[in-house]
């Protein structure tokens, strides 16, 4: 597939030239019609990428932007850098994403918070950021600091010294990154 690039306020993101074909690059992938024009309204309706601000905060968000978290079932370790208090997925990707999972699994997916992940490079070697509903992901558990390396942290999170500032957080002391100005502008009750 042949990819066009659209460039936003944190960073490029990928479409397909023709068809409907949908991939995982380190950007959520939108079809275009035959125009070349996204078929799904832009800037980034998908995939927790809206520039609306979330406020208030819903209880139900249990991760917040910045958090160090593991992925349950694939063991990936990464950082929210996105969150929407239900899934905002095209149906054709939620289904993809279903194929050979039990039955009733999309709908619980798709009724509870899910969060935009950058993965850790050594995990999933590409830089992808994934979307992934809450029931699978957990805090780090570590108490060392975890090495997170996405090439697109410095765009989400600030990096006073060259690397993203790592921090503690909550009563339960997770991991965290100081998210970037514009993170804090659509997540401001992320605190």
């Amino acid at each position: 597939v042949r990819l066009r690039t659209l460039d936003t306020p944190l960073g490029p993101w990928q479409y397909p030239e023709a068809g409907v074909e949908w991939a995982y690059f380190h950007r959520p992938v939108l079809p275009l019609d035959a125009r070349g024009v996204p078929v799904y309204p832009l800037p980034g309706a998908f995939f927790a990428a809206s520039e609306e601000p979330r406020t208030p905060r819903p209880e139900s968000v249990r991760f917040h932007v910045g958090e160090v978290v593991t992925h349950r079932r694939w063991g990936y370790t990464g950082v929210v850098v996105g969150w929407d208090r239900v899934s905002l997925a095209p149906p054709a990707w939620v289904a993809r994403m279903q194929a050979g999972e039990e039955e009733g699994t999309a709908e619980r997916w798709l009724d509870q918070p899910n969060y935009s992940v950058a993965v850790h490079e050594g995990d999933q070697p590409g830089g992808s950021v994934t979307y992934v509903p809450q029931e699978n992901l957990a805090p780090f558990a570590d108490r060392r600091p975890p090495r997170v390396a996405h090439r697109a942290l410095p765009a989400y999170f600030e990096a006073p010294q060259g690397g993203p500032s790592l921090v503690r957080f909550g009563v339960e002391s997770r991991w965290r990154y100081v998210p970037s100005p514009e993170l804090r502008r659509r997540y401001p009750d992320d605190r």
